[in-house]
């Protein structure tokens, strides 16, 4: 009688350890699977990041080079009065 309650204790002990190990194993799997997805949210918020900072170096060497165009036209505009003043005096 005693050796058959030991070997269920046992059992149910071995049992007990094989759940919390089946159980620690699925943990880890999802804190796995959870470190994963994390870190492909990572890596797209960098790409974006990345991307952003691109486009905001695009936007303020466009818009250096619009306020160069239009200071080169001013200075166009500036020359053409000029030459239409010279011309007047000419004749």
């Amino acid at each position: 009688m005693k050796n058959s309650s030991k070997n269920k204790r046992s059992l149910t002990r071995k049992m007990l350890i094989s759940r919390v190990f089946c159980t620690f194993v699925y943990m880890k799997q999802q804190e796995n699977m959870i470190l994963n997805k994390l870190n492909q949210y990572k890596n797209l918020y960098l790409q974006v990041s990345n991307e952003n900072a691109h486009l905001k170096h695009a936007i303020s060497k466009h818009e250096d080079e619009l306020k160069a165009n239009r200071k080169t036209i001013e200075s166009m505009d500036c020359r053409i009065l000029e030459l239409e003043e010279e011309l007047i005096e000419a004749e």
